[in-house]
């Protein structure tokens, strides 16, 4: 699996349908080094992960994150999952009476079956969809543009409250695809001309 969560405290949780599960870690990143992270919480808790180099996680060191990973099973498409890092700073909407404040996406990784994916980057809801040609692109979109992105190619969003993403498709197969969604802060790919 391109990520696990390891550790005593690392709660998890499964959907009604039993084909999803979710796991959680949540406090400060104390180390980054390949492809681990340690989170120090209330108990220690490592992310393994496969992310390409193009994500720098050094960038969150001392910062508090909360980190979740959602696993989807199914018979005709295998596993997918879902990596999200969300990091306190700016919040994805503004407080209402009754409700906390949520930390911001941070990094959003996906691995497995692409069919019609949505994620929410602060005010931008974001749609992700494969190609059905073999070897074809990727459709990054939101309520303002739609891009055709190529494997190892990436594009530049920038969500309503002026924070900048940048959405890297990482590679595909048949039927699945990974790809990547980083705040710029910790984008260490090449320069893009290419802006939503």
């Amino acid at each position: 699996m391109p990520f696990q969560l390891d550790g005593d405290a690392v709660p998890t949780s499964r959907t009604a349908s039993r084909r999803a599960w979710i796991s959680t870690a949540e406090g400060i990143v104390a180390r980054v080094s390949g492809g681990l992270m340690l989170i120090e919480g209330d108990a220690p808790i490592t992310l393994r992960h496969a992310l390409p180099g193009v994500a720098d996680l050094c960038a969150l060191l001392g910062r508090r994150v909360r980190t979740t990973l959602v696993h989807v099973s199914t018979i005709e498409s295998g596993l997918a999952q879902t990596l999200t890092i969300a990091g306190d700073g700016a919040v994805v909407a503004p407080p209402r009476r009754g409700r906390h404040q949520e930390p911001k996406p941070l990094l959003i990784a996906h691995v497995g079956p692409v069919k019609g994916l949505t994620h929410t980057l602060g005010k931008t809801t974001v749609y992700v969809a494969l190609s059905q040609r073999p070897g074809g692109p990727m459709v990054f979109g939101t309520s303002r543009m739609q891009s055709l992105v190529r494997a190892g190619d990436h594009v530049r969003v920038r969500d309503g409250d002026d924070e900048r993403y940048v959405m890297h498709f990482t590679s595909r197969g048949a039927s699945d695809a990974s790809y990547v969604i980083v705040e710029e802060g910790l984008w260490r790919g090449p320069p893009s001309t290419r802006r939503s």
